[in-house]
């Protein structure tokens, strides 16, 4: 079972809500449905729920930056914003 979820009840704002340890090697899945969005041709933001998620690594960390940072560079941008929903 994946460690993520991809919410799209409220699109354009997607809610990836994090539940339980991070799993290292399903962060290419999570990064293949994110890009997917991109076909909808459709400005979106993306709502990221940490407030489950158990021991995040430094690698998970540095993959998410490194990634946000590729989709920036997307032409044209349709991801506008991002949120992140965090414990106390």
């Amino acid at each position: 079972m994946v460690f993520y979820e991809f919410n799209y009840k409220s699109f354009p704002n997607i809610k990836v809500i994090f539940n339980g340890n991070v799993n290292n090697e399903d962060l290419d899945e999570l990064f293949k449905e994110w890009l997917n969005i991109y076909k909808r041709k459709t400005n979106f933001n993306i709502i990221f729920d940490i407030t489950k998620i158990k021991s995040p690594t430094v690698y998970f960390a540095y993959k998410m930056a490194n990634f946000i940072n590729i989709l920036r560079q997307q032409t044209p941008q349709y991801y506008k914003n991002s949120y992140i929903i965090a414990p106390n």
